[in-house]
């Protein structure tokens, strides 16, 4: 979950009662920077309210059971699974971009050294001259170095494409063997990339929509509704998921 400020969510507890205690989850920006403290320490007050765990719950239930009892989604779903699945490869490609500068940048001072090398050796400069450069030429080279292996690291611990495309179609397979009653926070975590909340209504990211489903839910727990927000890509109950 990420808030509209940016900001994550810790969870923590809303009520006691008979039954027992109930859950919601607090803007952590909202938290720690107080709107009377905006001044004092420089941050935008967060207007996210508090968000009770049943809200994310019951948004949960009524997306996946579109997905799994409508016969036009499953249709649809199909067709994503046949055609391919869109898979988000920005940091990845970002990144190698990256690398090739920093492989650009070594080649290019390898090459000055080696010209630095001759130059040296017709005694075109001097050996403190010489030393002095070669020192400077070195370093940068060993910094480049250093930040293309932090980036070939970071890339490591990102997963490939191929395997976002391979977990997707897994997980919407899976979706498939469900007759909604319920679906296991297991499968929930594997399809749901994130949840971005607003001000009043939220924003689903599933691996394997190329758009996110955004919904608002009104009402108290006992008494609301749910339904779509903005250009929505799901109309209100039992509708259809455009894919």
């Amino acid at each position: 979950m990420i808030c509209e400020c940016s900001s994550t969510f810790n969870r923590r507890k809303y009520h006691d009662s008979k039954k027992g205690k109930t859950y919601c989850f607090e803007c952590y920006n909202r938290k720690t920077h107080p709107k009377g403290n905006y001044y004092e320490y420089g941050y935008q007050f967060c207007e996210v309210k508090d968000v009770p765990e049943w809200k994310l719950k019951d948004m949960a239930h009524f997306i996946f059971r579109s997905l799994t009892q409508d016969d036009n989604n499953r249709v649809e779903l199909e067709k994503i699974l046949m055609n391919g699945i869109k898979i988000d490869t920005y940091e990845v490609d970002e990144i190698n971009k990256e690398i090739e500068r920093y492989n650009k940048f070594i080649s290019d001072n390898t090459i000055k050294l080696d010209r630095l090398l001759n130059v040296y050796l017709e005694k075109l400069v001097n050996p403190s001259e010489y030393e002095s450069m070669h020192r400077e030429l070195s370093d940068k080279i060993e910094l480049y170095k250093l930040e293309k292996e932090d980036l070939e690291k970071k890339l490591k611990r990102i997963d490939s494409p191929e395997l976002k495309l391979e977990r997707a179609k897994q997980s919407v397979r899976r979706l498939f063997d469900f007759n909604y009653n319920g679906i296991e926070d297991k499968l929930i975590e594997e399809v749901v990339e994130k949840i971005i909340v607003h001000q009043g209504w939220f924003e689903w990211k599933l691996c394997f929509l190329p758009k996110p489903i955004k919904l608002r839910i009104k009402g108290k727990k006992k008494d609301y509704f749910i339904e779509e927000y903005k250009n929505p890509v799901m109309k209100q109950e039992n509708a259809l998921i455009m894919v």
